[in-house]
């Protein structure tokens, strides 16, 4: 199995942090968010990791090749925003394998990686929480649900499922996953870990501060 790491987005909720930094780029506890998921990725094992990148796609670029000598990180540049699902997709196509771990850059947890190379896909992984994203039957993400559980952007999804989707620009949750979900199909894994959306300057500050 491979990773994915989102990192395209133009982080417009960390404004005026975002303005010209890239959102993978801010640092919780003194390290980029990006570093610390390729980092965490490459001592669990993975061998190949893409990196998806548009808003300030230089820097991000530049980042990898400063810290990172190997082949080990695929950079998929989009010239223009392609949607959460349209870079999974793009990523892909620049990579080898199947299956693939996503994980969107602006999380922080402490979730163990290496846990996660065995997984069958499609899953997500999920934290309870109130007025959250879905219900959870049976480790069956339901949307139908008292919607108590979260998404926290890290998932496991096959090529074929994603190359199924037939447009360039897509969202991951809205049209591929959800759609999944509806059908009864769709994996979910409660995890008890510590875990963060690192979407708000409070968020980050409260990680920084804390």
């Amino acid at each position: 199995m491979n990773a994915i790491i989102l990192a395209a987005g133009e982080g417009r909720r960390l404004m005026p942090l975002t303005e010209k930094t890239p959102k993978a780029l801010i640092s919780v506890r003194g390290i980029p968010l990006l570093k610390n998921h390729i980092d965490k990725l490459l001592n669990a094992g993975f061998k190949q990791i893409g990196v998806t990148c548009c808003t300030h796609a230089k820097q991000i670029e530049s980042f990898v090749k400063q810290n990172y000598s190997d082949n080990a990180i695929v950079i998929s540049r989009e010239s223009e925003l392609l949607g959460t699902g349209g870079g999974i997709k793009q990523a892909m196509s620049l990579m080898e394998g199947s299956d693939f771990l996503i994980i969107n850059a602006d999380v922080f947890s402490d979730i163990d990686y290496s846990g996660l190379r065995k997984n069958i896909s499609p899953k997500v992984l999920a934290v309870q929480q109130e007025n959250g994203d879905f219900g959870i039957i049976d480790n069956k993400v339901n949307i139908d649900e008292n919607p108590n559980y979260t998404f926290t952007g890290i998932s496991v999804i096959n090529k074929a499922l994603v190359d199924a989707v037939h447009q360039t620009k897509f969202d991951y949750w809205k049209d591929l996953l959800k759609p999944l979900a509806q059908k009864g199909n769709l994996n979910a894994e409660i995890i008890s870990s510590n875990w963060y959306d690192v979407g708000t300057v409070k968020v980050l500050e409260k990680l920084n501060y804390e």
